[in-house]
């Protein structure tokens, strides 16, 4: 199971984040590492998660609470 799971290197690595930026995330609530023998892993989920807020703040330029909203809840929110 824990093989199927990164850990916060190889998460960072992956999305082209620091780890200093994923532990901000994790902090926002944006998501939610799994503590296991004194380690964090995070799911496929979390990284396609990170991709997609990644594209709305960076290349679309959506502020981070809108992008978050668009993600949780396919809320709509307005785009000036």
């Amino acid at each position: 199971m824990i093989a199927d799971y990164l850990l916060p290197e190889q998460l960072a690595a992956k999305c082209g984040l620091s780890e200093d930026e994923l532990e901000d995330f994790e902090r926002r609530g944006l998501i939610r590492g799994i503590p296991k023998n004194g380690y964090r892993y995070y799911s496929a989920r979390d990284c396609y998660r990170l991709r997609a807020i990644m594209r709305l703040t960076r290349e679309r330029g959506f502020p981070l609470a809108e992008a978050r909203a668009l993600i949780e809840g396919g809320r709509q929110a307005e785009h000036a």
